[in-house]
């Protein structure tokens, strides 16, 4: 594809750029999904938006730009508003973070339960942003989801329904994952935008954590407290109900303590040596759970009278969270989940996970054209399988770095290890004295240092001196996330973050900020029952269960 025929913002292309669009371009044209691998800095969001809005605008298709990272959102909407600028194009681009994260009423936004609040106030006409914009607002140049909420601020009118009417007439969506993947989420996202993927082209941003998102949306767990919790709120509104959770917070707790006692030592299997979760756990099949509520039948009436039990509960006592929707709302998954779902007792409850989330990816097969991509997305075969893409539709390609190699030096550090067996005190204090070596060659400054959990980092951290660190915290949300990141840059000493963070991905470091990045380890999930699950349902499904499950992600 020439470049004068792109929509492009910049002038020129970043080496190995055009060969990206080129390649893209023809893909979309074709019809064909495109995975592709390429190193951070090569452009992957200038090339695929600009192919994608090139091709629907000659074509009268929408756009999706999805991504996992907020700090993401931004670049995209400035690609668009880049395009439309230099070209003088007038097309609608809308920017979603969630409904959620978009809701103005801080009480209701930071509720437990926030979709139920959400709509009990809105079905009662008690939301005043909501009952606002039916006096009319319209989006009038494309604008950042920060921007969006500012100017419905100060309208006092409903972000997300604002930006929902405006995604109706836009030509490109920037949005989390779940507003495509996430059910009901993406149910109504779609009804309320009118938008049919298979007149879009779709575009996974950083779709290495596509799989395992959705898988973790998917699943839910409950506990003794839930049960708790769930009986003191139905003995205000349904004593008969509040009596039988009673009865069965007793059998629960006598239902976890058999499993537990008759643990076999040898269920879970950990590869070359690594030590095996050490959190007692039982695998368990779906009608031990169904037989304890007292049979399919007795379960789906006790879903149904939580459910209208918890309605109640948060409309009558204004309350924003009730343990009994929640606990409706894993019954249901538990009835409706099959082979696709493992179930484990553990001491800390009852996990219903998910293992294969192509029931809900897979939409993204009936698109025009997926596009999915990150730095990370090797091998592309794996990430095929499991987003749920077509195998004869999907092209897949790798692309090697543009940077002189002789621009970089590789050191491996042997004498050191974050394998489970030596995670010790001695251990940490070794890898902590490599790590004060590099920092204090390079005074503290232009440093980067990922680790494989936040329990490695902070074990490390407390056996250094990092005078000016900035760490981040495992609690933090996207504003503090970006705060961070903005001081670093402004003072360039020494950044401290996990693999697969929002640190650690997504995101443009300059030479001018990172001169020497260090990996601590390969982030290795610990062995777990779900784990092993992954593992033998991976085998059964693609005959590369350790790969899949295991080692791959990592």
């Amino acid at each position: 594809m020439a470049k004068v025929d792109l929509l492009f913002r910049h002038e020129s292309f970043r080496p190995g750029q055009q060969r990206i669009v080129t390649d893209l371009w023809h893909a979309v044209k074709e019809g064909k999904h495109f995975l592709f691998n390429a190193p951070t800095g090569c452009g992957k969001t200038d090339s695929s938006l600009s192919t994608a809005l090139t091709y629907a605008l000659q074509n009268d298709l929408d756009v999706f730009f999805l991504t996992p990272k907020t700090s993401q959102h931004k670049v995209a909407i400035d690609v668009a508003a880049g395009i439309a600028e230099k070209f003088d194009l007038h097309f609608k681009a809308v920017d979603f973070v969630g409904k959620k994260s978009m809701c103005l009423n801080q009480q209701v936004r930071e509720s437990g339960d926030f979709y139920h609040a959400c709509g009990r106030r809105s079905k009662a006409r008690k939301c005043s942003f909501k009952n606002n914009l039916r006096n009319g607002f319209e989006l009038t140049r494309i604008m950042g989801h920060a921007e969006l909420l500012e100017e419905c601020d100060k309208k006092g009118v409903c972000a997300y329904e604002a930006a929902a009417q405006a995604a109706s007439q836009a030509r490109l969506v920037v949005a989390d994952y779940y507003q495509l993947f996430a059910p009901p989420i993406s149910q109504a996202f779609l009804r309320k935008t009118g938008k049919d993927v298979s007149k879009s082209i779709v575009i996974i941003d950083e779709a290495h954590n596509l799989p395992q998102r959705m898988r973790d949306y998917l699943g839910g767990s409950v506990n003794e407290a839930t049960f708790a919790k769930a009986h003191r709120e139905s003995q205000l509104f349904e004593p008969e109900l509040a009596r039988e959770l009673s009865f069965l917070q007793k059998k629960f707790v006598q239902f976890q303590a058999v499993k537990l006692e008759s643990l076999d030592a040898d269920e879970t299997t950990a590869p070359d040596g690594e030590k095996p979760s050490e959190k007692r756990e039982h695998r368990i099949d779906k009608s031990e759970f169904v037989e304890l509520v007292g049979g399919e039948a007795a379960a789906l009436r006790i879903a149904e009278e939580l459910e209208k039990c918890g309605e109640q509960y948060v409309a009558k006592e204004e309350k924003q969270r009730s343990s009994c929707l929640r606990l409706s709302s894993f019954i249901m998954r538990w009835l409706e989940a099959g082979t696709e779902y493992c179930r484990v007792v553990s001491q800390e409850g009852l996990d219903c996970k998910c293992l294969d989330a192509t029931g809900v990816t897979g939409v993204v097969d009936q698109a025009r054209s997926c596009i999915a991509m990150s730095g990370t997305l090797l091998p592309l075969e794996m990430y095929r399988d499991l987003i749920g893409l077509d195998r004869e539709r999907t092209i897949l390609k790798e692309y090697a770095p543009q940077f002189p190699p002789e621009n970089r030096l590789n050191v491996v550090v042997d004498s050191v290890s974050t394998r489970y067996p030596r995670r010790t005190k001695e251990e940490y204090e070794k890898i902590a004295a490599v790590l004060q070596q590099v920092h204090d060659a390079l005074e503290g400054k232009r440093l980067a240092v990922f680790f494989p959990s936040y329990k490695v980092m902070n074990n490390v951290l407390a056996q250094l001196h990092l005078p000016n660190a900035f760490i981040q915290r495992e609690s933090m949300n996207a504003r503090e996330t970006a705060e961070l990141i903005s001081a670093f840059k402004k003072t360039r000493g020494t950044l401290c973050g996990v693999m697969g963070g929002s640190l650690a991905e997504g995101i443009d470091y300059s030479e001018k900020e990172i001169v020497c990045a260090c990996l601590v380890g390969i982030p290795l999930q610990e062995m777990s029952l779900e784990v092993q699950s992954l593992v033998d349902y991976y085998d059964k499904k693609f005959g590369r269960g350790w790969e899949y499950g295991y080692i791959y992600p990592a």
